[in-house]
């Protein structure tokens, strides 16, 4: 039995509406190793101090022709400096969660039509902590 519930990222407990994102540029790389004064020994080979902690980055972009509303949507869950996020782990095939920030978007707009603003799509950098 899958742990997939249907949908990628929940923002604290919101989940993210999934007709916002373009799902072919939806890309998460879990549990990315860190390390420490790492160095490379006397004979050329790595020796490498691996950390207990790993980082998560989840990076998508959303749909073309966003409107402003939906944009605003978006930027209310999404806190750019401390965001609780919980993704869909494809290291550990389950769900995880962790302490995100978001780094600098660009809200590229694609026109304006009366009192609204459509956007192109507009990419976001999930990093963990």
């Amino acid at each position: 039995m899958s742990a997939f519930l249907g949908y990628l990222i929940k923002v604290g407990e919101t989940i993210f509406p999934i007709e916002y994102i373009a799902l072919d540029t939806y890309n998460s790389s879990p549990d990315q190793r860190i390390d420490q004064d790492s160095y490379t020994d006397g004979n050329g080979q790595l020796v490498r101090n691996i950390l207990p902690h790993t980082r998560t980055k989840v990076t998508f972009s959303t749909i073309s022709e966003l409107h402003l509303a939906d944009k605003i949507k978006i930027q209310q869950l999404l806190k750019r400096d401390d965001t609780t996020l919980t993704y869909w782990n494809d290291e550990k095939n389950t769900y995880t969660t962790g302490k995100f920030y978001i780094a600098d978007p660009n809200y590229p707009i694609k026109r304006i039509s009366e009192n609204d603003i459509i956007y192109n799509a507009i990419s976001f950098e999930i990093i963990e902590y």
